[in-house]
């Protein structure tokens, strides 16, 4: 090849790079414009809010754990944004949730909460399925299980989905201002009155606690003898064994007199007796009660051996602790829970309301 040739090739050569690197360097033009707009918009922002007061940059905040601004404090937390759905309705005066949710912001404070109708389409299934039974209740979503709170009270949340935990507030012994359900009441539950009686009163009891003795005496029998066809009585179990040792085996033989109909005078008999059986072993007093009204003790004595109605009194007090009844006594008056021994004439002023409501 010529010399001249050579040259030639070369200074090809050379264009060829110079005018691939200037193509280059077009294209990273935009790129840096970019960029360079980013730190100086970025800075702007910095600067402007430094002067005015009015913001944060991403820095700042992710440095600080403790900003004032206008004001307030914003406090930097490692837990997630938790939120509860508060299900109530506007027809329930004691409904209102701000207390218990001042209290969770105190357990959980990066929560959010949302206020939503018992009777909207997701209240109602939350109803339907018999995870709601009293308003107002509090739904978490799932990053409720991220927190500290969670995990030193898992007991106190009921599973409602793989994305949803509701609150057991009787578990926190937080009051009910509404009850959407009530306790069962089976064919062969214990019942005094008329089925069509326009109040019914559902009592949990214990034969042992002496409160009991003084609100069946005080309360109930007066109200039974006022009221007669008015009101239909509930009893319901509750035996508190871990201080009254002798609750189970009394509730059993309630059960067994109310197996021949005599429930009522043998519950009497059981609380004017209260301290002497109490204090008593085995059966015996309690089949001497039985023979004082003249039941077949025979049959009477058999229910007692086969421990026969152990699975309702079982069944009565897990009942009683999903509707926040934790002592005695405690009962429904229609969808009223009350708790602790209330005078007779306390009780008639409530009976005298729901009377008036039900005309």
């Amino acid at each position: 090849m010529s010399e001249k040739n050579l040259e030639k090739n070369e200074v090809s050569e050379t264009n060829d790079t110079s005018n691939e690197n200037e193509a280059q360097k077009n294209a990273l033009l935009p790129v840096a414009i970019i960029l360079a707009g980013l730190f100086v918009g970025s800075l702007f922002v910095d600067v402007a809010q430094m002067f005015s007061g009015s913001g944060f940059s991403q820095k700042a905040l992710s440095e600080a754990s403790v900003i004032e601004s206008g004001g307030r404090s914003w406090v930097a937390y490692d837990e997630p944004v938790v939120n509860v759905t508060v299900y109530s309705s506007s027809d329930c005066e004691n409904c209102a949730p701000e207390e218990v949710l001042a209290w969770l912001r105190r357990m959980i404070p990066t929560l959010g909460a949302t206020e939503a109708d018992i009777e909207s389409v997701e209240g109602q299934k939350l109803v339907d399925a018999g995870t709601i039974q009293a308003i107002p209740a509090f739904v978490f979503d799932k990053n409720i299980e991220e927190t500290t709170f969670y995990t030193q009270a898992q007991q106190v949340f009921v599973d409602v989905s793989d994305n949803m935990k509701l609150l057991d507030t009787a578990a926190l012994g937080v009051p009910a201002g509404k009850y959407l359900a009530l306790p069962e009441v089976g064919e062969d539950a214990i019942v005094v009155g008329s089925v069509d009686a326009p109040i019914t009163m559902i009592e949990y009891s214990d034969f042992q606690c002496p409160y009991c003795k003084a609100f069946h005496e005080e309360t109930v029998k007066p109200m039974l003898a006022e009221y007669g066809d008015q009101v239909r009585f509930i009893y319901k179990h509750l035996p508190l064994v871990s201080i009254h040792p002798r609750a189970t085996i009394s509730a059993l033989a309630s059960e067994c007199a109310n197996e021949q109909g005599e429930f009522l005078p043998y519950a009497d008999l059981l609380f004017e007796n209260q301290e002497k059986w109490g204090q008593g072993e085995g059966v015996t007093d309690f089949v001497s009660y039985a023979r004082q009204l003249r039941l077949n003790t025979q049959e009477f004595s058999a229910c007692m051996e086969e421990n026969r109605y152990a699975d309702r009194i079982a069944a009565d007090s897990a009942e009683a602790s999903r509707f926040g009844a934790s002592g005695t006594p405690a009962f429904f008056l229609n969808d009223q829970f009350n708790s602790g021994l209330v005078p007779f004439e306390q009780l008639k002023v409530q009976i005298e309301g729901e009377l008036a409501n039900a005309q």
